[in-house]
């Protein structure tokens, strides 16, 4: 057994200031002690806003503008009498415009209620929705956010869409934009024909339409705006309103400076379109939206893979024949994209299905490809996180599905403890940037440039701390080269107890501005790479929000703690939209013993009653907890630089700390507060596992959106301790914990330290070949041999890239079958 002494005591003054790193400014010092000592007096909400609802009022702009006098049905017969003939008239003096194509939006694009009275041919369901290779968002994705719009685009994209529909137009000066009606009075703030505007003029008007209380300020977007948005993240479906050899050049040379020509798809209007578009994109898929169903072989014939059909068309059992005989696949329109809806489509054998709600027929079709095919079609809640067929078949190579989709190894979830038993997705390095008080941080970036690159090889999130308002513009390029390594990001900005609400995480709310004001613009760091600032941000995976202060704080303090982190940044509602929700904050605190049975947070009522601990409030998000092991000279029985000591023999020691501390036993265990560290008898689980006293505290606050986060030690303390400075960590340490944490419900592991301040020493000495060897006759340090040096760096980095590939091409093998893309290895 480890022996527990009360040489812990002597580590507390380092190990538990600031950041719980020996690198420790004044400036840490005080805030440190500050938190310690202050209590706050009164409980305070966790401050969660309730999201405005939508307005789902479907009525057009001008019938709210028809005298009130007037009989509704009379309003309503003459309104569409007169929208008939407007579109119809507009229509006819657009040049390139199909007339066939003339019906009035809200029935165009539609199957409408004839579609549950259609025929089902008898065929196999689960097996018609797996052969649905294209599940398109229609006009983005309309049931939520206004059409045609970037807001309904990126939704589109988060729901799960293959591809996103959208209407391409040409402005009075040439540009494309899009819209689907020929005229700008239903779903704009504007009136009169669209094309006899400029883009300017275009982009000035609201184009939040019946969603205007949610996204009043969206805006029509450019064709260029909109396939960048798409880019490597789905497919784009263009229903070509114009036509003319311009109008297809213009196009053409959009998709290929701005979108993926091989991920789009051209719906056609005529057979000259569709020869044109053959010789301008002839990567681009084509899709025959044709007039009548005596279209179906001339559009075959001239080349086109897809045939859109109406519901209405597919009714008589020779349509849907015609096609296959042409040769060309299936496209049918869904409008909810219901079960019910599938039911009837699925049996025609579609390769593309298109829904105004692409999140129901994600679900739908995940459903019936399980099997479950009852229910009404009504609204079955969110898909789960991930799965082979929503990740590997739905997202470009990299891109992950989660709470957003981020670009990234690993979903970023909640994960309460049940759930994160048996992975842990979560590794970064602790400490990883290098800066200085009398420097600015970008006088560093070459340094933390070349860390966020070997820390990249084995991690699958970096830490990077937001001290300073000034360093918001270089952390970003630095969260660029992480975004391109596939790294989701941790930002550490500490709550300040002296600020009120409003001024909390300050440096963090300007780098989340800037990245929202950028949200659908490319942002380039110095060495060129690229990422919009909602790319940055949907990679973001949570907030650093304290350290080591619950003592002071209490219940109350920590409930602020999170709350003012809820309201002033991750319920912030921007745009209509709340963009930073899936970023957790992460308060981080000492072990459940601490070092002399001196901890604070509570594992039992018992504790907050009869020990005065510190109950966790209900707002809890990612809570963590630091737990050393350090291989004390008077403790441990090896020296690191002595290579004839068997491996086995080490990790055994290792274990046995482990099965103190950290072990998950799935019987349960009951943790309770010991009195005395210096009794042989109590260094037992129940007075010391952090695992089941942190899951009985989190199960006390009746926190359910709870997980458990875990810092341990991977480096070494130096010379200040004279004769109690540790060996260096042995590998098999690391191993050990790695393995614990995983089989028991953490799903974070940060390693403390990965560079070095000072007395602190960790990854980085590994890996340049610089650590000390630290013995009670040289507690100064001593080099070690070049040959050991090169031992200890391969055994590090060996060991770091066992536990990367075990989460990555092991845990989530299913996002990641197909292994690392080349573009990510660009140093």
């Amino acid at each position: 057994m480890f022996i527990v002494d009360l040489a812990f005591d002597t580590l507390l003054d380092v190990a538990s200031l600031s950041d719980g790193t020996c690198g420790t400014t004044q400036g840490d010092l005080a805030d440190w002690f500050l938190i310690r000592q202050i209590t706050f007096k009164s409980n305070t909400t966790n401050g969660i806003t309730t999201a405005q609802s939508y307005d789902r009022l479907n009525r057009s702009t001008a019938m709210r503008r028809m005298n009130i006098r007037t009989s509704i049905g009379a309003i309503f017969l003459c309104f569409l009498g007169f929208a008939l003939l407007k579109e119809s008239r507009i229509n006819a003096e657009e040049p390139g415009i199909q007339s066939g194509n003339t019906a009035p939006a809200g029935q165009r694009d539609r199957p409408e209620a004839r579609l549950a009275d259609l025929p089902a041919p008898d065929a196999s369901l689960a097996a018609a929705a797996a052969q649905v290779k294209y599940r398109v968002g229609h006009r983005g994705a309309m049931a939520e956010a206004p059409e045609n719009t970037l807001a309904a685009i990126r939704r589109a994209i988060e729901a799960g869409a293959t591809a996103v529909e959208m209407d391409v137009r040409t402005s009075r000066d040439g540009w494309l934009f899009l819209l689907h009606d020929a005229t700008l009075d239903r779903t704009t703030s504007g009136r009169g024909r669209a094309r006899d505007l400029t883009l300017a003029e275009l982009q000035a008007l609201d184009a939040s339409g019946r969603f205007a209380l949610s996204y009043r300020g969206e805006r029509i977007p450019a064709l260029r705006e909109s396939l960048a948005l798409c880019r490597g993240k789905a497919g784009v479906l263009l229903d070509l309103k114009e036509a003319g050899e311009a109008y297809a050049r213009a196009v053409a040379d959009e998709v290929r400076r701005f979108g993926e020509p091989a991920r789009t798809i051209l719906g056609v209007h005529s057979v000259a379109d569709a020869a044109l578009f053959r010789g301008l994109l002839p990567e681009a898929r084509q899709l025959g939206l044709i007039e009548k169903p005596d279209d179906i072989e001339s559009f075959a014939a001239a080349g086109v893979d897809m045939i859109r059909l109406w519901p209405k068309w597919i009714g008589d059992g020779t349509t849907v024949e015609r096609v296959r005989r042409s040769g060309a696949q299936l496209h049918l329109n869904a409008t909810r994209g219901s079960i019910d809806e599938m039911r009837v489509l699925l049996p025609h054998g579609p390769i593309s299905l298109l829904a105004d709600d692409p999140a129901r027929l994600r679900d739908s079709l995940d459903r019936i490809r399980a099997g479950a095919e009852g229910g009404s079609g009504a609204a079955v809640g969110d898909p789960p996180a991930e799965s082979e067929s929503s990740s590997a078949e739905t997202l470009p190579r990299g891109y992950v599905r989660g709470d957003v989709i981020s670009y990234s190894y690993v979903p970023i979830r909640v994960y309460t403890p049940k759930e994160g038993i048996g992975i842990l997705p979560y590794l970064m390095e602790y400490y990883l940037m290098k800066w200085s008080g009398d420097q600015p941080l970008a006088a560093y970036h070459a340094e933390n440039i070349r860390r966020i690159d070997i820390a990249s090889q084995w991690s699958t999130a970096i830490m990077l701390y937001a001290r300073k308002d000034e360093w918001r513009d270089e952390l970003i390029d630095l969260m660029i080269r992480a975004f391109h390594h596939r790294q989701l990001l941790v930002i550490r900005c500490y709550y300040d107890s002296r600020k009120p609400a409003d001024e909390q995480y300050i440096p963090f709310r300007h780098i989340l501005e800037k990245l929202w004001e950028n949200r659908d613009r490319e942002l380039v760091n110095p060495e060129g790479q690229r990422a919009t600032g909602r790319q940055i941000i949907n990679n973001m995976l949570a907030s650093k929000l304290g350290d080591e202060g619950e003592c002071g704080l209490r219940t109350a303090g920590l409930e602020r703690v999170y709350g003012d982190y809820d309201r002033t940044i991750r319920l912030r509602r921007l745009n209509g939209e709340q963009p930073f929700r899936h970023i957790k904050g992460w308060y981080n605190m000492l072990g459940y013993a601490a070092l002399n049975y001196d901890g604070c947070y509570a594992a039992t009522q018992e504790d907050v009653d009869q020990r005065q601990r510190v109950r966790l409030p209900s707002n809890v998000q990612a809570i963590g907890v630091d737990v050393y092991h350090y291989w004390f000279h008077k403790h441990s029985p090896f020296d690191p630089a002595d290579r004839s000591i068997p491996r086995a023999a080490v990790r055994a020691h290792s274990d046995e700390w482990q099965r103190i501390r950290t072990r998950y036993y799935p019987e349960g265990l009951r943790v309770g507060v010991c009195t005395n560290s210096h009794d042989p008898r109590t260094w037992i689980p129940a007075c010391w596992n952090d695992t089941h006293a942190l899951m009985s505290g989190i199960e006390l606050a009746g926190a359910q959106g709870a997980e458990m986060w875990y810092i341990a030690a991977c480096g070494q303390l130096g010379p200040s301790k004279g004769d109690e400075s540790t060996y260096t960590t042995p590998v098999e340490t690391m191993e050990s914990y790695y393995d614990h944490l995983k089989a028991g419900p953490w799903v974070a592991l940060a390693w403390w330290v990965f560079g070095s301040d000072r007395t602190c020493h960790g990854g980085l000495e590994y890996y340049d070949k610089t650590l000390e060897h630290y013995t009670p006759q040289h507690p100064e340090g001593e080099p070690y041999s070049p040959e050991m040096l090169n031992y200890w760096h391969d055994a590090y980095v060996g060991a770091k890239k066992r536990m990367f590939n075990d989460v990555v091409y092991g845990q989530f093998r299913h996002l990641n079958a197909k292994g690392r893309p080349d573009a990510l290895l660009s140093r």
